[in-house]
């Protein structure tokens, strides 16, 4: 015999807020969803009205997915630094966004987000260096090939790995000077492209005296 259809409140906002958290509401939804029980709202007060055994079901999930999402929130929060409530709604909300998804998928979306950051960071500290070398385009060319295998110590910069680089190894920049040399010499261009091409005469003169 099947079971009766029953009502229950989900949740009650008792705080002064009056208005439902939209990662509660979302929450609720996703659960009521996989045991096909529906989610009401009435003021400021969440209903689910199904089967009594799914109800049941949906009511102690949503508990524990509850305190699981703030706890996890509360740590997030002590290692930002208490960032402020905004911070904590948003961090709530995609905790939401990810309940339910198979754990293989949890975890290759953590990896491709963790690699997106990683590539981020790496591209900002290349353009770092970029900056620190300024018009030296000779160590600029060397660094273009070189920089994947150049990384930070607790006592150097990564511009100050690079730069020990260079003097550990002086034909780094005889052939990137000799190479310059070789694929412009090899382009149909006059002596004002070259000008244009680097952006002042003087790399030409010192061009001239390296060769």
């Amino acid at each position: 015999m099947a079971d009766d259809v029953t009502s229950e409140t989900l949740y009650s906002n008792t705080g002064k807020w009056t208005i439902l958290p939209a990662w509660r509401v979302e929450l609720a939804e996703r659960i009521a969803a996989q045991h096909r029980c529906e989610v009401a709202r009435y003021g400021v007060e969440l209903h689910v009205t199904g089967a009594k055994h799914k109800v049941e079901a949906v009511c102690a999930q949503y508990q524990d997915a509850t305190a699981a999402i703030d706890a996890a929130t509360e740590r997030a929060a002590q290692q930002a630094g208490r960032p402020g409530r905004s911070w904590c709604t948003a961090y709530r909300l995609d905790a939401v966004k990810g309940w339910g998804v198979a754990p293989a998928v949890r975890r290759s979306r953590r990896a491709s987000a963790a690699a997106q950051r990683s590539a981020e960071r790496r591209a900002e500290s290349d353009e770092a260096v970029r900056r620190e070398l300024g018009d030296d385009w000779a160590a600029l060319r060397v660094w273009e090939t070189v920089k994947h295998r150049i990384r930070a110590t607790e006592r150097s910069t990564r511009t100050e790995v690079f730069q020990q680089y260079l003097h550990d190894h002086p034909e780094a920049l005889d052939e990137a000077r000799n190479g310059a040399m070789d694929e412009w010499a090899n382009e149909d261009e006059d002596l004002e492209s070259y000008e244009d091409r680097c952006g002042w005469a003087a790399v030409i003169d010192e061009i001239k005296l390296c060769g």
